[in-house]
């Protein structure tokens, strides 16, 4: 399973991190927002298994002989291993991402959702765009 812990972040990471959530904290709260931090290293299974979601066993070959003939059966390895997962539509799709490939595997990403009286506002689009741009003003991608 992913971490949440802050901690397991790159230092510099850290350091944007928490420079973000302090800015969220001041410019949100007024909004009754608050950020919730639910994902930073990932390692890659894991990653797998979320690449693996929404793809179709097609896509998912066509994926490994690629993979194959590049020569990275680590990432080959863990895909396989991960088997197929819930979802096969593209929009139930979680990250274009294979293991290895993340920057969640080295610390250098999160995953955070604004949240309103505990509730993740996970399809309100402004909530999430204005949370963005905040991350963006602190320097995160």
């Amino acid at each position: 399973m992913a971490s949440r812990a802050l901690v397991d972040l790159t230092g510099p990471m850290q350091a944007l991190v928490s420079d973000f959530l302090e800015t969220c904290d001041e410019r949100l709260a007024d909004l009754g927002w608050a950020p919730l931090v639910y994902c930073t290293l990932r390692g890659s299974a894991e990653q797998a298994r979320l690449w693996r979601r929404g793809r179709t066993k097609s896509i998912v070959d066509n994926e490994i002989a690629r993979l194959r003939l590049r020569g990275n059966l680590e990432a080959v390895r863990y895909i396989v291993e991960a088997g197929p997962q819930p979802g096969s539509k593209r929009s139930e799709r979680v990250t274009n991402a294979i293991p290895g490939s993340s920057a969640h595997n080295y610390g250098l990403a999160i995953d955070c959702v604004p949240l309103r009286a505990g509730k993740a506002l996970w399809t309100d689009t402004g909530a999430l765009a204005q949370m963005g741009a905040l991350g963006e003003g602190v320097g995160l991608e």
